[in-house]
């Protein structure tokens, strides 16, 4: 008996590839060229066929949806009465400016602080030269 190491896999008697290499390679060569059978095709995609009718129902549909979604909305604002309607309208107006002040802000953070630093260094500059002409105590 051969010392092997443990394999906790065990490999089955044909498959072992010190005695069988030559006839594994035979078999391999021999399942690879099957006679009789032709060359199979190259696959080929299929032409896509445009369906002008399915895009024109689903134009259709999605308009339906959406006036009845325009309904709903009109008949929710119908309910509501002409001065709550100003102040929910003020308050969105109002909600709406200072979200685009803050994404202008947000957008020119940037560009203020270059001007900033420019303007800083200007001035920095201008005093350092003033620094020089002031008359020394001593």
């Amino acid at each position: 008996m051969k010392d092997t190491p443990f394999n906790p896999i065990p490999i089955p008697d044909n498959l072992t590839l010190s005695s069988n290499a030559g006839a594994a390679q035979k078999q391999a060569s021999q399942n690879n060229a099957a006679p009789g059978r032709p060359p199979k095709r190259s696959a080929r995609r299929k032409p896509t066929r445009s369906n002008r009718s399915s895009s024109a129902s689903c134009r259709t549909a999605c308009t339906a949806q959406w006036n009845r979604i325009k309904g709903r909305l009109a008949a929710k604002v119908a309910q509501v009465g002409k001065d709550k309607l100003k102040a929910v309208l003020l308050a969105c107006g109002v909600a709406t400016g200072i979200v685009a002040a803050v994404i202008l802000a947000i957008k020119l953070m940037p560009i203020a602080a270059v001007l900033l630093a420019a303007l800083g260094l200007g001035a920095a500059l201008r005093f350092w030269e003033r620094l020089r002409y002031l008359p020394c105590p001593f």
